[in-house]
């Protein structure tokens, strides 16, 4: 059983620093406020968690500072605090904390090094530099030694491990505790400023001029493509999901943080995205429109290999919170679906081309979106379809299904769940994609075009290439015709015009 330990200046002062509690010889005891409950550590197997400041004299607001000691055979598992706030790691055995309650308690968590199990570990970096390290097998609580060995004119940045900053290494090297599940360990490498490659402007550019935002944006005639040459090391690196089991990796579920995570997820039908349960209407931001007219972004951010080959595309946010998805991931949120779709023209590897609502559910599970299929958009034998841009002209659709909570099948049925694990039923949403000319030349941005209905082709809106950007829905419905009317009164309407901006 666990008992409450209150720290105060006598175990302060002997345990850490070996000095006497003493001031000029008299005793100090009485003016402890042996009360005071502002901090409290709970006694545990294993290991100690201790203070290096005096408990008595913290309040709120103060930093306290905690030293762990491990028992032999033991190792730190976690440290539990019972408010929201984060310890904060100095190193692996040191923590500082912020006590921004009038009561903080810490439960220390040892594991016996022979309960330790195997574990994930990954390593990333951009250009500049890689990593090297001689472990070849990854346990729970043991420690690894890794050499980060910059390019030459480049030096380290920033390093990450399991989404906390480290403090820099003037040699370079590093040791790491794995923790449990999964360990992701990014370098970021940028150019020295004594790099050759780089030489002073002579004539130094003034200030920048504020750029336009969203309330003055720059409309512009084509899409910008910018593409980003990157390492990967695939070819290099141990499978970490060989052994995993697909209810423990979802149990601590977190989004892929690299093209390597999410291409050994995929290999094993684990998701790289967020696996959030999703409605079927989209949840749009404040849309950006131009004299009424709405604006697509124009930038279109890609990662790519040295032979041209996708790794990533970053999704356009209004809030600065940009962030990638992976080539070969599987995503199943209708933002990231949509900008998958959007970015390189075929849905994500947990699509299959399957219509059929039993499916093997061996490989993705709850997470398998099925009917990845050509649309025609055929409005002779369906004339309540709205016609789609340039779908009669020289751009060939496919279509896909998107798989959501609530809703409604074909025949207006209530859907709760459109794959439950078990059985899928399919409802009325769908994706709708431009990704290829019918005659073969090679494929324009500018023309890609990603449309989404969750109402079975009734009505539409189209994605404009960021986070909540959506325009209003188009369509049979919406020109005030019945669902599936095959003898609509009013022409459905058509796609909202826009324009191509930066903002």
């Amino acid at each position: 059983m666990r008992k409450i330990v209150l720290l105060v200046s006598l175990f302060a002062c002997t345990a850490l620093f070996g000095t006497s509690c003493s001031n000029n010889g008299s005793n100090n005891s009485d003016n402890v406020e042996v009360d005071k409950k502002i901090l409290k550590i709970n006694e545990v197997n294993g290991g100690t968690l201790a203070l290096r400041e005096n408990a008595s004299e913290l309040n709120k607001g103060d930093f306290a500072t905690f030293e762990v000691t491990t028992e032999p055979d033991y190792y730190l598992s976690n440290i539990e605090v019972n408010t929201e706030a984060k310890l904060e790691r100095i190193n692996n055995r040191t923590f500082k904390f912020q006590l921004l309650e009038e009561e903080n308690i810490f439960t220390p968590i040892f594991m016996r090094k022979t309960d330790s199990v195997n574990c994930a570990f990954t390593y990333t970096s951009n250009l500049g530099g890689e990593i090297k390290t001689e472990s070849s097998t990854y346990k729970s609580g043991s420690y690894i030694n890794l050499n980060v060995l910059p390019d030459d004119g480049y030096e380290v940045s920033k390093v990450i491990f399991n989404g906390k900053n480290i403090e820099l290494s003037k040699t370079n090297t590093y040791k790491v505790l794995l923790e449990d599940n999964i360990n992701l360990f990014n370098v970021e490498f940028k150019k020295t400023s004594t790099n050759p490659d780089v030489k002073p402007d002579p004539d130094p550019a003034p200030d920048p001029q504020p750029q336009p935002g969203p309330s003055e944006p720059e409309v512009v005639n084509d899409m910008e493509i910018v593409k980003t040459v990157v390492d990967v090391n695939i070819n290099s690196m141990k499978d970490p999901y060989a052994s995993i089991n697909q209810n423990d990796f979802y149990n601590d579920y977190i989004p892929a943080t690299s093209y390597e995570d999410s291409f050994y997820r995929s290999k094993h039908y684990l998701m790289s995205g967020d696996i959030t349960p999703q409605r079927e209407k989209p949840v749009t931001s404040d849309i950006i429109k131009k004299d009424g007219v709405y604006l697509k972004n124009a930038l279109c951010r890609y990662e790519v290999d040295r032979n041209g080959n996708y790794i990533s595309y970053t999704i356009n946010t209004l809030d600065d919170t940009d962030y990638k998805i992976y080539y070969c991931g599987g995503y199943t949120s209708l933002e990231e679906t949509a900008a998958y779709n959007f970015a390189f023209g075929k849905p994500p590897a947990n699509t299959i081309s399957a219509k059929k609502e039993n499916y093997p559910s061996r490989t993705w599970g709850k997470y398998l979106r099925c009917n990845k299929s050509d649309f025609s958009g055929n409005t002779t034998q369906y004339p309540y379809q709205p016609i789609l841009t340039d779908i009669f002209g020289n751009v060939k659709y496919y279509e896909t299904d998107f798989g959501s909570i609530g809703g409604f099948d074909c025949g207006g049925r209530p859907v709760l769940n459109y794959n439950n694990g078990t059985k899928i039923e399919r409802g009325t949403c769908r994706y709708v994609v431009g990704y290829k000319y019918k005659n073969g030349q090679e494929f324009n941005m500018n023309d890609r075009h990603v449309f989404y209905t969750y109402n079975h082709y009734n009505d539409f809106q189209e994605y404009l290439n960021y986070k909540g950007g959506w325009t209003e829905r188009f369509g049979n419905i919406t020109a005030g015709n019945k669902y599936n009317d095959k003898q609509p009164s009013k022409k459905p309407t058509p796609p909202y015009e826009y324009l191509i901006a930066k903002f």
